[in-house]
């Protein structure tokens, strides 16, 4: 019989969420390790300017392979926690084009860049979609697609008036507040 426990992955809520906090905060130190150190800045170097970062001795080609494999490492980890949360994975939701928007949705609107960025992003976008599901899906409201198209209008609101993201516009909002009280 199957018994819940650590090892089985059978855990309650509470400590689900426990855990995918824990994953969180890994990864949340982990991009702020990447901001501020050597490695941090060599793979900025590369993104920015391939060419340069080469002629200044950085290995672009290893810089870029460990980006990826740490990337997959994070994506691999927080995939496998979601399958085995749900129960099972179904190709048409876990390939879907509206699973990768949704992804680069988070980091655009939270701030590309910056480690808080795609948790803001993440927080802001879910909430707003469980908002609009509750408020406006159902056979009688007739807006069962209603959030895709605030989404779109939201991402091109923050294309056009703050590419650095809600992480950008609270940095100028914090820079203009210390300027008014210094």
């Amino acid at each position: 019989p199957f018994r819940p426990g650590f090892w089985t992955l059978g855990l309650g809520h509470v400590a689900w969420l426990y855990l995918v906090l824990g994953l969180a905060l890994v990864c949340y130190g982990l991009q702020v390790y990447l901001e501020r150190s050597r490695v941090g800045y060599q793979l900025a170097g590369v993104r920015e300017d391939e060419d340069a970062a080469e002629a200044l001795g950085i290995a672009t080609r290893r810089r870029k392979v460990q980006a990826v494999v740490v990337s997959a490492a994070l994506t691999s980890m927080g995939g496998s926690l979601w399958a085995q949360y749900v129960g099972f994975v179904d190709p048409s939701h876990v390939f879907s084009i509206d699973l990768s928007v949704r992804f680069a949705l988070n980091s655009i609107i939270g701030g590309m860049g910056t480690a808080l960025g795609p948790f803001l992003g993440s927080l802001l976008i879910t909430s707003l979609e469980t908002y609009l599901r509750a408020t406006f899906s159902g056979i009688q409201a007739g807006f069962t697609g209603i959030y895709l198209i605030i989404y779109g209008v939201v991402l091109i609101l923050i294309v056009r008036f703050a590419p650095e993201g809600v992480t950008g516009i609270a940095a100028r909002w914090r820079t203009r507040r210390d300027r008014a009280h210094a």
